[in-house]
Parts: structure tokens; sequence; C-alpha cells
């Protein structure tokens, strides 16, 4: 039992610092310009609904076209940090309309690796403080 309580230790912490990496790193991506679309969701994500809108947006390296959803790249969207931060209705109408120009940050190694702001890292350890919440409430169940 102790030997998944710190393999759990371990995995949490290792996903973050390699968020907070990836996050870093967003910083020395190139930037190009990008096109938002905007449009309503209602949706299950495992047990979770969502509701909201889904921000997208496309763009193009070296005549190449891509479409991503991430606004922070260290966040995907079935993270509780992006549900509460990014997926409100508020957030995309108060911040992007729909066809509006945006400026995109690209991976310059792989191109479909974007996000529309850099760093992040907050958001990231918003996330890790959540999880270590979850962990240590594991933590106490097993006891």
């Amino acid at each position: 039992m102790e030997f998944m309580k710190i393999l759990l230790g371990v995995v949490l912490i290792g996903l973050t610092l390699r968020a907070l990496k990836l996050s870093i790193a967003t910083f020395n991506w190139q930037k190009t310009s990008g096109i938002v679309g905007i449009g309503p969701i209602d949706e299950y994500r495992g047990y979770i609904r969502v509701k909201g809108n889904q921000l997208a947006y496309g763009y193009q390296v070296g005549g190449k076209e891509y479409f991503s959803k991430r606004i922070v790249a260290a966040i995907p969207d079935n993270l509780f940090a992006y549900l509460i931060f990014f997926n409100s209705k508020g957030f995309a109408q108060n911040n992007f309309e729909h066809g509006q120009t945006v400026d995109v940050y690209f991976n310059p190694n792989n191109p479909s690796q974007s996000c529309l702001i850099q760093g992040g890292a907050k958001y990231v350890l918003i996330e890790f403080a959540i999880w270590c919440v979850l962990y240590l409430l594991v933590l106490a169940s097993w006891q």
C-alpha cells in the first residue's frame, strides 16, 4: 500500500513538472495569425457535463493548415483548470469573437502543438493544487 501512495505522488509531481516545462517552452515558440471559431457545447466528458462555448482556431504554418482548441498549451480541455477558467460562456464571449484574427503561438518542431496564451504556469499550479487535495483525500481513505 505504501508503494501505491508513493507511486501516485511521483506520477502527480512528474505530470506537473512536465506541464510546467511545456508552459515555459511556449515563450520560445513562433507566432503566426489564426482565425477563431466559437460554438456552443453541451456534452459529457467522462462523468462531468460540460456546458459553455468551445473555442477553436485555425492557422497555417508552411502552407499547411492546423486546428486547435488549446488556449494554454499545458492545460488540455478536460482538466479542472480549463473547465474553471476557460470553458465559461463569458470567457469566450469577453475575449474573442467568431472570425477574429488572433496571435497563435506554435511549436516550430511540431506545428500542430499550439496555444493562444503563452506560459500558463499559474494554471498548471492551480491544477496541481486541485490534484494534491484529491490525492490527500485518497490517502485519507486508504487508512
